[in-house]
């Protein structure tokens, strides 16, 4: 897996098919109080495949980054998943 920057657009290239890939980051605790909360990203999937998908979740603060895992807890899930 590649990662491309670190700011406001960041890029991932993956180097195997059908596999589970997870890039993680911390950011300063927030609130959005009154206001609404817009979470965004975008997913090209360039390899043709049958079954799969890219998904963006956002865990409590107090995960362990280390042991993250798909049974670990969120509180938002949402992506794009491709099912032929």
């Amino acid at each position: 897996m590649f990662i491309f920057g670190r700011s406001f657009w960041t890029v991932v290239s993956t180097s195997q098919d059908a596999r589970f890939y997870a890039v993680s980051a911390r950011f300063d605790p927030f609130s959005n109080e009154g206001k609404p909360l817009v979470i965004q990203f975008t997913v090209k999937h360039e390899q043709k495949i049958d079954c799969g998908g890219g998904y963006v979740k956002v865990f409590p603060s107090d995960l362990d980054q280390a042991d993250m895992h798909g049974d670990s807890s969120y509180y938002i899930m949402f992506g794009k998943n491709t099912y032929k």
